[in-house]
């Protein structure tokens, strides 16, 4: 009896594929909505939102896409900010598209790219496929800035809504901008560049280990030259887990106690190499573009790491103070910084406080304690899945190294309001490299990526 093989093409064209495809195509669109106003106006509410609903959909009807780790605490998440948009009477408000756009980017992290995570784990050649356009892409986008710092030019976008090249700052000097704000590239480099570290870990080809050293090379410069401290830190943090793995593998058969020391030893070391490189990388380019950037910062009076944060800091804590009902219904995100400003009259003559520059308060305030709960049981149930994949020895150092990306953006959170929220390109990422390490961990399929 002859059996009958499957066309080429159902093997490929499953929904899970189709997922990552479109996951893909909403992050990369994502990144250039500064072109024109085509993404807020045609791409997302004719093609995302119809999409995310159905992929959000397929998700909620299977009881094993429900029942994985951390998934119960997404969808509680989601759903108790719906709740929060219907106490707040969303649904009246003149901005009803701002909320629906809000709404839309929280489904799309939690209920696509979380779940696209958990089957991406399983799915090792979509996952480098994934893993390789997201991060070529901020590559090409790190040499085409890298490119333009060199000849002292810049690249505009069409309508001047971006630029890439070095800008002036009010506050902080010269900057590189990557068609957004240095805070929000360095952030994507961060990301990004720990992701070529573990593309590089896995690849398997010597061709595929020069294309991921270079772009790692290109990521590194860029993200030095957008002086954004806290990514560059968080990086230094993420890399350290490198020189960790390395001296704790050889040291936990013998010396469990002292590998544990050694190991955070030669991590602090090679956190501080990389901030150091980092700053030098910094120093450098403005010598031979006779630019002193971290003297211009310095005259500037903005040397401190927290940048006049603080004041803003206290200003969201002194209106749920006054406010306390927000802890409940919250402020809802796009009225967050309305909110804040109407209770504390002084934050409204600081321009630049277009947020409250930190993710946990962000979800506080502006979704209330309830979601703030969930979103720490969602986070310690990470940290869990985190920290048993490092000190798995049967994953390979490559699969062991993926933890390095969560902790970078969540050292990143605590300066910038960039995760949890489904905002930027940053938030879609760590969702699914969040998805892909609780599978991982769970070590119950043996033909998870390597």
């Amino acid at each position: 009896m002859q059996h009958r093989v499957a066309p080429f093409w159902k093997k490929y064209c499953t929904w899970q594929t189709l997922m990552a495809l479109f996951v893909v195509y909403e992050m990369l669109a994502l990144c250039a909505r500064h072109y024109n106003s085509f993404y807020i106006d045609r791409l997302w509410p004719q093609i995302g939102f119809p999409l995310t609903i159905g992929f959000a959909g397929a998700v909620l009807s299977r009881a094993n896409m429900r029942n994985r780790p951390g998934m119960r605490w997404l969808i509680a998440y989601f759903f108790w900010y719906l709740a929060v948009l219907i106490i707040n009477r969303w649904y009246l408000a003149h901005e009803f598209t701002d909320f629906r756009l809000v709404l839309y980017r929280l489904l799309f992290v939690t209920l696509v790219c979380y779940p696209l995570g958990n089957e991406l784990a399983t799915r090792q050649r979509t996952a480098r496929a994934v893993f390789c356009t997201l991060a070529g892409a901020m590559a090409v986008m790190a040499a085409i800035g890298f490119f333009c710092v060199v000849f002292q030019t810049h690249w505009y976008a069409p309508y001047r809504h971006g630029a890439v090249g070095l800008l002036m700052e009010r506050g902080t000097g010269l900057r590189l901008y990557l068609f957004a704000h240095p805070n929000i590239a360095g952030a994507a480099l961060m990301m990004t560049m720990l992701l070529c570290v573990y593309l590089w870990l896995t690849a398997k080809c010597r061709v595929a280990k020069v294309w991921h050293g270079l772009c790692f090379v290109f990521h590194f410069l860029a993200l030095a030259l957008t002086m954004s401290r806290a990514a560059m830190q968080a990086a230094s943090a993420g890399m350290a887990l490198l020189p960790f793995l390395w001296v704790f593998d050889r040291m936990r058969a013998s010396r469990p106690r002292l590998a544990w020391l050694a190991g955070i030893a030669s991590a602090a070391l090679g956190a501080a190499l990389c901030f150091a490189g980092l700053n030098l990388v910094t120093r450098g380019a403005g010598n031979i573009l006779q630019m002193d950037f971290l003297s211009q910062r310095e005259q500037l009076g903005n040397t401190s790491l927290f940048s006049g944060r603080p004041p803003v800091w206290g200003a969201a804590l002194r209106t749920l103070g006054s406010y306390p009902t927000l802890l409940i219904k919250g402020a809802t995100l796009e009225r967050l910084m309305l909110t804040v400003r109407s209770q504390v009259p002084d934050v409204a003559g600081w321009g630049w406080a277009v947020h409250l520059h930190n993710t946990y308060l962000t979800v506080l305030v502006g979704m209330g304690l309830p979601a703030f709960l969930l979103l720490l049981g969602f986070l310690w149930r990470l940290a869990q899945s985190s920290l048993r994949l490092i000190l798995r020895a049967g994953a390979s150092f490559g699969q062991r190294f993926l933890p390095a990306i969560l902790l970078g953006s969540l050292l990143v959170g605590m300066m910038e309001p960039f995760f949890f929220t489904g905002q930027y390109f940053v938030d879609r990422l760590f969702f699914i490299v969040a998805g892909i390490i609780v599978v991982i961990a769970g070590g119950k399929n043996e033909e998870a990526i390597q």
